[in-house]
């Protein structure tokens, strides 16, 4: 029975560290994809001003079509709530 009672506390021993482990790991994996993530769109940010600015004319049809479809959207949706 002592025997039993050892191994019992070896592997919660074993469990804690396993998990304490895990628990590192899951937290530099965090901070990686962080780091990349803000380089990502730091890039895009800096890619979508350039495209701005080099095709400002086609920018404001974007953004002119873009609000016309949200509009368009918002009028359906009170039409077919108040059929």
């Amino acid at each position: 029975m002592h025997q039993l009672k050892r191994a019992a506390a070896t592997a919660g021993e074993d469990a804690g560290e396993t998990l304490s482990k895990a628990s590192q790991s899951l937290t530099r994996a965090a901070t990686a994809l962080t780091a990349e993530a803000r380089e990502r769109s730091a890039e895009l940010a800096k890619s979508a001003t350039k495209e701005v600015k080099e095709h400002p004319v086609a920018t404001a049809a974007a953004i002119a079509t873009a609000a016309a479809a949200l509009v368009g959207l918002v009028i359906a949706a009170r039409k077919a709530k108040a059929d």
